[in-house]
């Protein structure tokens, strides 16, 4: 007799391909979106570490970090760090998660003045592993307590965003209108390759749209 709470190998493939296609979706993404760092560019962005199995650990003087796994196949991430290295990223986030961490990278860490911020599953920050024990970027909050408190800046601040918006959306606009032309076209191309052809059964329906 069939167990009521069984549930099918076919939906859990279902599920995991799914999971896979919008995992490496969104990864894609993150990395068109990233901007190339130069050569001996200071890294802006921080590195945020996910999934199961994520490790932090100092191995030779370096720290050497290996990000979690989030589906299945995929390749482990791993990121070796030297001490003054200008790829060091400015703030180490870590999305909820589980794995390992020793107290030598706290050390490491608090050292190079990089801060390890924890965050849950609903955005709320759990704990910050910092020396300052501050999790924020205090350029940035210094740059948002000298604009607010600066009308022209506020102004110029917000000139300079819609006019970014604007052009972003008037390309996105020029794409959907080509598209939309390039339906038409198909539209009226279908209509004429029809137009006088009466067909009696769909195999020449066809052979009229064609």
């Amino acid at each position: 007799m069939p167990d009521g709470n069984l549930v099918s190998s076919t939906s859990f493939c279902s599920e995991d391909d799914d999971w896979l296609v919008r995992n490496k979706h969104w990864i894609s993404e993150a990395e068109r979106a990233t901007r190339p760092r130069r050569r001996r560019e200071r890294q802006k962005e921080p590195l945020i570490l996910c999934g199961h199995g994520v490790s932090l650990r100092v191995d030779g003087g370096t720290l050497l970090i290996r990000n979690g796994l989030t589906h299945y196949p995929q390749q482990r991430e791993e990121f070796r760090f030297f001490k003054g290295d200008p790829a060091l990223p400015p703030r180490v986030i870590m999305l909820d998660g589980s794995g390992s961490i020793s107290f030598d990278v706290l050390d490491w860490l608090a050292e190079q003045r990089v801060p390890l911020i924890r965050i849950d599953w609903k955005g709320e920050v759990v704990s910050v592993l910092a020396s300052s024990g501050f999790s924020a970027d205090q350029a940035k909050l210094r740059w948002q307590v000298e604009t607010r408190a600066d009308p022209a800046q506020r102004i110029e601040f917000a000139t300079k965003l819609i006019a970014e918006r604007s052009l972003i959306r008037s390309k996105r606009l020029r794409k959907s209108s080509r598209r939309l032309a390039r339906r038409r076209e198909r539209s009226c191309g279908f209509a004429e390759s029809i137009n006088g052809c009466k067909p009696d059964t769909r195999t020449r329906f066809r052979s009229c749209s064609e």
